[in-house]
């Protein structure tokens, strides 16, 4: 079976938007105790006790539609034009 490639959260991608610069950006984590079979990527457990198992996403926040040059799959995109 080949080794799963490491979630793209954990490895370097741009953080910051050429074409909307001011997109507010929040590194978030929910938690499971186990990951099923084909969940493509590989992931850790916590160093705590409970072996859970963070999964990493970012929050982006900004107004009108989310840009193209950020985010990866699984990441929100917060639009908050109308607030």
């Amino acid at each position: 079976m080949a080794a799963k490639p490491h979630h793209p959260h954990i490895t370097a991608s741009p953080l910051i938007s050429v074409q909307q610069p001011h997109i507010v950006r929040h590194y978030r984590a929910f938690h499971v105790r186990e990951l099923p079979e084909d969940y493509p990527y590989h992931l850790e457990p916590s160093s705590e006790p409970s072996t859970k198992i963070d999964v990493p996403y970012y929050e982006f926040r900004g107004k009108g539609s989310p840009p193209t040059d950020i985010g990866k799959l699984g990441d929100l995109y917060l639009d908050l034009a109308d607030v």
